[in-house]
């Protein structure tokens, strides 16, 4: 039996349109798991040093780009590693070339006192005044009573991998920082 012109070019076209579709499909998965690989991680908080605004088994989207980009602020939750190797959450507190003190349970940045109250519990002990030096920020947990706040305190630019962007987990949270 003879095929048509008719169903020739049909049979053409849907292979066409296949071909077409599973070619977009690979390139858009390409695109996302390269971006991904890129410019996002994920973070699970492990501990309770950042409570209340995260607890653990938070799970956070990270930016690893935002300390190139977008730049760290005051305020940023970022992912660091410690001197062992874990990974570590903590909040920006100060910034380079700012000096930080702590006396009475309060932070004083340049000598202003800076407002935690929205996110900040426990108690701290007093810091003496200090300057951060180039290349480094001043991080804090947000449970102040959560552990030894010197260990980590004065982070490198070097030692930080991402900025909390979402937390994603669990739902009932789900939320920006901003």
């Amino acid at each position: 039996m003879k095929e048509t012109r008719k169903s020739i070019n049909k049979k053409t076209h849907t292979s066409f349109r296949i071909t077409t579709w599973a070619y977009t499909a690979i390139v858009t998965a390409l695109v996302l798991v390269f971006t991904y690989a890129v410019w996002f991680s994920f973070a699970v908080v492990s501990d309770d040093g950042m409570m209340p605004t995260l607890k653990s088994g938070d799970v956070l989207l990270c930016s690893r780009l935002e300390k190139y980009f977008g730049g760290i602020k005051r305020g940023d939750v970022l992912v660091f590693y410690d001197n062992n190797g874990n990974k570590v959450l903590g909040r920006v507190v100060a910034l380079e070339n700012e000096t930080v003190e702590i006396r009475d349970n309060k932070t004083y940045i340049n000598g202003i006192l800076f407002d935690e109250e929205s996110y900040s519990t426990g108690t701290i002990s007093d810091v003496e005044k200090i300057t951060v030096p180039d290349g480094v920020v001043f991080i804090l947990p947000d449970d102040r009573n959560s552990t030894p706040l010197l260990d980590f305190t004065l982070i490198p630019f070097d030692s930080i991998k991402a900025t909390a962007v979402l937390r994603l987990f669990p739902f009932s949270r789900i939320g920006v920082f901003a």
